[in-house]
């Protein structure tokens, strides 16, 4: 009976380009848990990708609601025919990817309680989770999320990924762009190609997701708070936020206590091509590998203007002569010294 709903089905939209009734005939929610856990063990990468805009412009025919939830899915997943399986199997596992994380049907009872008429237009924005392979063929779409965009104001909102869902979404980008790294650092040669790998190695050791929010002391706070310039009532008010080390929060002039690269990294690069941006990730982190060195060079000239403390602080840097580190400035180099031996901390890679 399936297959006889299937053939009219189809032969009904070749005559309209637009799906009638509603099919019965879906792939499973546990074939694509299982897919997950397959693609888990086989240590599969990931990528999110917004591939659409349902409205007229991106998709074939216009996305409307429907009362009737099966039939508001299977037309979805119909205009999604361009961008994954479908014609192949009559849109049998299209129909149970768009059902599978239950997030269409949250979607579906949102226009519901807006009183949403039948057959009225939709604006959506839909991201397609992909499997990541060089051979196009082998992209299989495994996860589809939704944001509604009719809703603006008021009790609107966006139907979101759950957390979980999201950093590992995150962690599997976040991974390939440290073998990206990793590669392009062998082109490099003396002190930062090992410090590169190093920082990869520190990553890969604290693991996900731990290594997303890796950070590092900005450089222009860090000078300005060991200045023998700045006295203890300032330095002081820079750490306002967080007064215990390691510092945090935003001080003026120069903003954020802590910079977080793979951070920075993700958010300028998680939706591309990560391989084709290779050498422009490269640099990024080239970038903040020389924020990190050029840090602990200041301090390293800093001493040399304050060597007297030196010898007590047993900081791993070159001192010189100069005048005393007292009080906040003298505490933030000891700690600083710990930090460098912290094997789970960025500042370990320059030891």
């Amino acid at each position: 009976m399936a297959k006889i709903q299937a053939q009219l089905f189809l032969e009904g939209a070749i005559m309209s380009n637009q799906p009638k009734g509603e099919f019965s005939d879906y792939t499973p929610k546990k074939v694509f848990i299982k897919r997950a856990e397959n693609s888990k063990s086989n240590r599969d990468e990931y990528y999110i990708k917004v591939v659409d805009t349902l409205d007229s412009k991106g998709m074939p025919t216009m996305p409307v609601f429907r009362e009737n939830f099966n039939v508001f899915a299977d037309e979805i997943a119909y205009g999604l025919r361009r961008k994954i399986v479908y014609r192949t199997d009559n849109g049998h596992f299209a129909r149970g990817l768009v059902r599978a994380n239950g997030h269409l049907k949250i979607v579906h009872e949102l226009y519901k309680k807006h009183d949403w008429k039948d057959g009225t237009p939709i604006d959506l924005t839909i991201l397609i989770v992909r499997r990541k392979d060089k051979q196009p063929p082998f992209r299989w779409a495994m996860d589809i999320l939704y944001k509604v965009n009719d809703f603006v104001d008021g009790d609107g909102f966006e139907i979101k990924a759950d957390e979980g869902r999201v950093q590992n979404m995150k962690c599997g980008t976040l991974d390939r762009i440290l073998s990206v790294i990793e590669a392009q650092a062998n082109n490099l040669s003396g002190p930062s190609k090992k410090q590169i790998h190093n920082i990869i190695d520190i990553a890969e050791n604290v693991g996900c997701p731990n290594h997303i929010n890796l950070w590092y002391f900005n450089r222009l706070v860090m000078k300005d708070f060991v200045s023998w310039r700045t006295d203890d009532k300032t330095r002081r008010e820079m750490i306002k936020h967080k007064t215990k080390f390691p510092f945090d929060g935003h001080t003026w002039p120069h903003g954020n206590w802590r910079i977080y690269p793979f951070q920075n990294i993700l958010r300028l690069y998680a939706h591309s091509d990560i391989e084709a941006k290779a050498k422009s990730i490269m640099n990024v982190m080239e970038y903040h590998r020389s924020q990190m060195e050029e840090g602990l060079k200041d301090l390293n000239r800093e001493l040399n203007l304050t060597g007297p403390a030196r010898s007590n602080l047993k900081i791993p840097f070159v001192g010189g002569g100069g005048a005393d580190i007292y009080g906040l400035a003298k505490t933030f180099f000891g700690d600083m010294n710990k930090l460098r031996e912290n094997k789970n901390h960025l500042y370990y890679a320059f030891r």
